[in-house]
């Protein structure tokens, strides 16, 4: 939702948090690593995130993770197990899956839909 990105940008803890996982989305980001970025204990990071952004802090990463494999595979050209092995997944499977969950098709097909 805008407004709650809107208003986690606005909060310099969650906007460094944020800076952090836009420019390093390659990064294993765990509640704990991303709550040492906040400066702050896990149970209280994972709370603030989740109420400013209305998501939790894992599904935020595996949304910015997928959007920026989209952009490798569509218009970087990169190969899917290249996209999959540099956002730390153990097999091209798991990451199409995951990929398939968040972004609605496959990368195949997204590699397909923007060739068209």
């Amino acid at each position: 939702n805008s407004d709650g990105w809107i208003a986690a940008v606005r909060c310099p803890q969650i906007g460094k948090v944020l800076a952090a996982i836009h420019t390093q989305p390659e990064q294993d980001w765990t509640v704990a690593s991303l709550a040492a970025v906040m400066g702050a204990s896990r149970s209280s990071f994972t709370d603030k995130f989740t109420r400013t952004l209305g998501e939790s802090p894992a599904k935020y990463v595996a949304r910015v993770k997928m959007f920026q494999a989209r952009q490798w595979i569509a218009h970087d050209g990169m190969r899917i197990a290249v996209a999959a092995n540099r956002l730390g997944y153990d097999s091209e499977a798991a990451f199409s899956r995951a990929f398939k969950r968040i972004i609605g098709h496959t990368p195949s097909e997204e590699r397909q839909l923007e060739s068209i």
